[in-house]
């Protein structure tokens, strides 16, 4: 949690002129997410976006993965292959959000479309 604090620290122009703090809803989402594991397990670190977001990335067979709690409450979920055919990439509005985010986290393949 000591890396969500030092991101929730952040102000509006941390990361140039038009960068956004990350706002309480998109930290809440993650503390939401992460609540849902042992902190052993995770295997990926928050980031702060220059939207007001928070990323992250971690590794799944055959897949690259990416999460992002976005300002505007959903989540951006993308799956990146071993060729353009394999890619993934969803956008998830808030009201499923997490339930789908945590299908994602285990099996990047549960959200093909």
């Amino acid at each position: 949690m000591a890396k969500l604090e030092q991101i929730a620290e952040l102000p509006d122009g941390w990361n140039g002129p038009h960068s956004k703090a990350v706002g309480i809803p998109v930290q809440n989402q993650y503390v939401a997410f992460i609540a849902r594991f042992d902190p052993v397990s995770l295997d990926f670190e928050p980031m702060p976006t220059p939207a007001g977001g928070i990323r992250m990335e971690w590794e799944r067979t055959d897949f690259d993965c990416v999460a992002e709690f976005r300002p505007d409450g959903g989540i951006y979920l993308c799956a990146l292959g071993e060729s353009e055919d394999t890619d993934i990439e969803v956008y998830v509005p808030s009201s499923h959000g997490i339930d789908r985010l945590l299908e994602f986290y285990r099996d990047p393949r549960s959200m093909d479309v």
